[in-house]
């Protein structure tokens, strides 16, 4: 069996960080890559473009430095990612990833930073709404989603007409 190290969360920042650059370079390069080591990714300690923008979250030996960046890139890797079903990057990348991951702590920032987003504004109360008419498809809890009420609840003021499921 095989056993996932738990990442820190600035390689866990990384981790998205370089997803999110690989993706938004997808529609502009093609898929070249021939061999597993053209997927190594270099240490996120000795690569300067990372460093030089996670900087700009504040100094990177302040731990809350990196919970901004990561809530900040995860944020805009969901809105990259997940737009196109609302209830699942609710359900899956907001309730369940977070718990398996060792991030839940971070989901209230992360949401603050997806309100930011206009796809994923509306990703997100389309979800809700979804949520709100059938009930959860992707195995949430009903107090899992009372808890994504509360950190929902900006959409309400938004009035995007979203419902509160449970």
């Amino acid at each position: 069996m095989v056993t996932l190290q738990k990442l820190t969360l600035p390689e866990r920042t990384y981790e998205s960080w370089s997803a999110l650059r690989r993706m938004a370079n997808l529609d502009a390069t093609a898929l070249t890559h021939t061999t597993l080591s053209d997927y190594t990714e270099p240490d996120p300690a000795s690569d300067q473009t990372f460093q030089a923008e996670m900087s700009g979250y504040g100094d990177l030996a302040d731990p809350q430095t990196w919970e901004r960046a990561y809530a900040s890139v995860m944020a805009k890797f969901l809105g990259h990612l997940a737009t196109e079903d609302g209830q699942y990057l609710i359900e899956f990348y907001l309730i369940r990833s977070p718990l398996s991951e060792g991030w839940s702590s971070l989901v209230p920032a992360v949401i603050s930073q997806m309100f930011t987003i206009p796809a994923t504004i509306e990703a997100l109360a389309d979800g809700w709404q979804e949520i709100a008419e059938y009930g959860a498809a992707y195995g949430a809890s009903a107090p899992q989603l009372a808890q994504m009420a509360a950190l929902l609840k900006p959409l309400e003021e938004r009035s995007l007409g979203t419902q509160r499921p449970v």
